[in-house]
This record gives structure tokens, C-alpha cells and sequence, in this order.
């Protein structure tokens, strides 16, 4: 990072979770310093990273903290793949997706860090981010990426990914959702998707993240950039390939019209799935390769 000692730190939002956790060890395994930003969930005890429980909702708690710190990594975000409660119902306007937690907490933050002259952001969003899409939740992301863009922070990077999985983890939120399937016996119930879809390894999006934040040299590429670990694929045979490496299994499928209404009872636990707890068309949702700004996703060995 900077040679300029007063603004040395980084600050990861979202420390504690499923990425924003891998990224804090790959940062001070670096030698870098960390802020940790949490609410809920404590962090891991890190060397080089302080922890720092803050609310996003309250823009002059961040100021102090701010002002050692050069980049920010933005990973925390209220309610994952479902977003924060304002926009589950699917029939708001783009005015009240702007009143949504997620995006009031990503003004407060960028408002904080004009205020203080920090340098970097880095904000992690999805494929499926766009005002129109049907989906509210991706419509919140679209106007947290809007806000950044028209900050004036000088260097503002927005990463677009799929579904983040990671294929040696079977405690990851999304190989817990698949997890549902492997209890039909004999099938595997297929769901009915427009289009293809399109995964992010945990792996390949710790990497990019922690290559930009400690980059010492002035940001010059793209402010919004896609990452994808493989190529479109149908969703159908990216379930039937998880089940395989999460829980080796590999059933007969079923599609048509008894498939995607058996795997809509199952995805939803039959009607007693817990509010808060994202499906697996959730995940598929925000993946959708029809989005994509690019057409030449780069390959890997996430899906076998």
C-alpha cells in the first residue's frame, strides 16, 4: 500500500463473514494492517487486524476510525442473497430501495470516507445488479454500486460475481440450500431457470480482492469488473455437478413440469422454511449469465 505511514490500514466491512473473513487472513498474512468493521458476529483474533464493532447506519461512528485508512473493502451487507428486509416483498419503488439498510449503510460509508480523503473502495456486487431486474434485492445492489460511482472517491473498483461458492466447503450458505436436495430419495428435482448461470470461486474472489487492496500503485482499469469462475452453465446440470462434490450423490433427474414443482416444494422445505434463510433460487437468481457485461467468462476446475 501507501508509503505514507498516517494512512496505512485497510478496512474490511464485514469481517466476519463467509468472504470477509478469508480476506482479512489473506490481507495480514501480507503484513498489512486491518480494521475489522463487525455488528453481529465477532471476528476471528487476527494479528495486525483491530476489530471494531460499528453500525453502518450511523455515518459519524466511521470517521475516526477512517482517517488511517487508505482502501475499504466493502463486504458487509444485511441479509446475503435476500437483502435487507425493506426489499423482500418485491413491489417497492426505486425510491424506497434507496431508504433499504444496504444502501443507506453503503452512503453513510462513502459520505465518511469523502469526509476523511480516503482513496480505495472496494465493493462486492453481483452479476444480476440492475435497476429493472425483477428481483429487489439485485435492484439494492445496483443503486449501492450508483452511489459509489457517483462519489468522489478517486479510486472506486466494483466486483461483480455469480454465487460464491467454495467446492471444499459443504458449511458455505449455498451448499447448505443444496443440501435440501440430497435428502429426495432416488431423484434429484431440477428447477426451470431463463438462462444459464454463472459461479464465483471463494478461492479466485479472495485473490482479486486482496491484489487490489494492496496494490500499491494508483487504480487506473475499470470501476466495475466481473469475476466468474466458470463458464455459463445450465442450472440444471450446475445442481446436479454440486450434489456430486458437496454430498456424492448422483441420482436420476427430473425436470418438466413435476421437477421444477417438486424442487419449489422442496427449496422451500414444503412452506416451513424460516424466514431469513435463502433458497436456492436465490442464489441462481443473482447468477443469471443473460446479465453478464462480458461474454468470455474465464474457466476453472469449480465445477468438475
Amino acid at each position: 500500500m501507501s508509503q505514507n505511514h498516517s494512512r496505512r490500514h485497510i478496512m474490511v466491512t464485514g469481517c466476519a463473514g463467509f468472504i470477509g473473513k478469508a480476506v482479512s487472513r489473506e490481507i495480514v498474512a501480507k503484513g498489512e494492517s486491518i480494521i475489522g468493521l463487525y455488528h453481529n458476529k465477532l471476528p476471528e483474533a487476527l494479528d495486525r487486524m483491530m476489530p471494531l464493532c460499528a453500525d453502518l447506519l450511523t455515518s459519524d461512528a466511521l470517521l475516526a476510525p477512517l482517517r488511517s485508512v487508505e482502501c475499504v473493502i466493502h463486504l458487509g451487507w444485511v441479509g446475503g442473497v435476500l437483502g435487507s428486509d425493506l426489499v423482500r416483498g418485491g413491489s417497492q419503488t426505486s425510491q424506497d430501495v434507496l431508504s433499504s439498510k444496504n444502501v443507506l449503510m453503503t452512503t453513510n460509508l462513502v459520505r465518511a470516507m469523502e469526509r476523511q480523503g480516503v482513496k480505495r473502495i472496494i465493493f462486492l456486487s453481483w452479476i444480476g445488479a440492475q435497476d429493472k431486474s425483477d428481483k429487489m434485492v439485485l435492484r439494492e445492489k445496483y443503486w449501492a454500486e450508483n452511489v459509489i460511482l457517483n462519489s468522489s472517491i478517486p479510486e472506486k473498483i466494483i466486483i461483480r460475481t455469480g454465487a460464491i461458492v467454495d467446492p471444499n466447503d459443504r458449511a458455505s450458505d449455498f451448499a447448505a440450500a443444496t443440501q435440501r436436495l440430497s435428502k429426495v430419495p432416488l431423484v434429484t428435482p431440477l428447477p426451470s431457470i431463463a438462462s444459464d448461470v454463472v459461479f464465483t470461486s471463494r478461492k479466485d474472489l479472495v485473490a482479486r480482492i486482496v491484489s487490489l487492496a494492496t496494490h500499491s500503485q494508483t487504480y487506473t482499469g475499470s470501476p466495475v469488473e466481473e469475476l466468474t469462475s466458470t463458464a455459463p452453465v445450465s442450472s440444471s446440470e450446475a445442481l446436479m455437478k454440486f450434489q456430486q462434490k458437496w454430498w456424492g450423490q448422483q441420482k436420476m433427474s427430473i425436470g418438466g413440469f413435476i421437477g421444477r414443482y417438486l424442487f419449489s416444494l422442496i427449496d422451500n422445505e414444503f412452506g416451513r422454511l424460516p424466514a431469513g434463510r435463502p433458497k436456492i433460487a436465490d442464489y441462481l437468481s443473482i447468477s443469471r449469465s443473460k446479465n453478464l457485461l462480458t461474454e468470455s467468462p474465464s474457466k476453472s476446475a469449480l465445477l468438475p
